[in-house]
């Protein structure tokens, strides 16, 4: 049986919605031929899509799948080549690429096991990108960090992070993609709030946003200051920068829509979003968000906003799981 994986014509923080709906990635059953389907007209895709591609590509490729590519290389798909997307899925194809210097453009999909790569990763790849200013480079590394730990820390994926970033000059922005297909928000966030057993994906997502939400386990890399910080962090980011952000995880994602009106609160369901259940299942998490790097509110004046509402030091000891209110 061979199963279809469909691009559409742009698939970005947007149209997310539209891009999960269109495909189904048989956790199940991975063991079988799928066909990466592109659609005539120019196919986008942002980093988070073609980081959840890698992603996925390695679990089938691992189970004994095969992944072929029916459709012509369109700009946006040599864009994916480029970036190595082609590698990760096992896909052979002719044509001929032109390999330009990504310094200064994108980082290409990295796989990341360990926090030495990790380390490796943001020390070599972070300097690629010819950023403005010290701010927007800071805002970068940080929220790529940020990201990468969680993976790292709380996922359980076999395969690890895969990683990967866009330099957009108009408008000036850089979007972030990373991805795994670990044990996903609800199943991580469960042992240490066992509350969320019989909440759905969609819940799970709300209360990972949350400043001090941690599914950490002692003893597993260390633990850090900002343990129950990262996504909460990363979110703010986006937001002060009026750009989006997004996570999807089991059959749920949360999109942040581009708004910085009001103070930085911490309940993610008072900024302005997108909250939907019932999406096909992706067994792990997704994380999309853009940096704006041409108008940031300067770094260090983000952390300030955000340390008035997560003081360091005590965040890690409260449950802020049970003070959001679902809708």
């Amino acid at each position: 049986m061979r199963r279809t994986i469909r691009l559409p014509n742009a698939a970005t923080m947007h149209t997310m919605d539209n891009y999960l709906r269109l495909n189904n990635f048989c956790f199940d059953n991975l063991n079988q031929e799928f066909v990466l389907k592109a659609q005539s007209n120019l196919v986008h895709a942002q980093p988070f899509v073609l980081a959840q591609l890698a992603a996925w590509g390695q679990e089938v490729r691992q189970a004994g799948g095969r992944i072929t590519y029916d459709g012509p290389i369109l700009p946006g798909i040599q864009y994916a080549i480029r970036l190595g997307l082609f590698d990760y899925l096992g896909i052979k194809t002719d044509h001929v690429m032109i390999e330009h210097e990504p310094a200064g453009r994108f980082i290409e999909l990295t796989s990341i096991r360990t926090s030495k790569e990790m380390d490796a990763f943001l020390t070599n790849v972070v300097p690629l990108l010819h950023l403005p200013s010290r701010e927007p480079r800071e805002a970068l590394n940080y929220c790529l960090s940020e990201l990468v730990r969680n993976v790292l820390e709380h996922s359980g994926a076999t395969n690890g992070a895969v990683a990967c970033a866009q330099y957009y000059k108009k408008p000036q922005y850089v979007a972030i993609g990373v991805a795994d297909c670990g044990r996903g928000v609800r199943n991580t966030l469960t042992r240490n709030y066992p509350s969320l057993a019989e909440a759905d994906d969609a819940d799970a997502l709300a209360v990972a946003l949350l400043p001090g939400t941690t599914g950490a386990v002692r003893g597993r890399l260390g633990a850090t200051e900002n343990a129950g910080a990262g996504l909460f962090f990363t979110k703010s980011i986006a937001r002060t920068g009026r750009q989006h952000f997004g996570i999807i995880s089991g059959g749920a994602y949360y999109r942040l829509n581009p708004s910085n009106k009001g103070p930085l609160q911490p309940n993610p369901l008072k900024d302005n979003h997108r909250l939907e259940k019932g999406t096909p299942f992706w067994r792990g998490t997704i994380v999309g968000l853009n940096v704006n790097v041409s108008r940031t509110t300067p770094f260090n004046e983000v952390l300030g906003q955000i340390r008035r509402i997560f003081p360091s030091g005590k965040a890690q000891k409260r449950d802020y799981s049970k003070k959001v209110r679902f809708e």
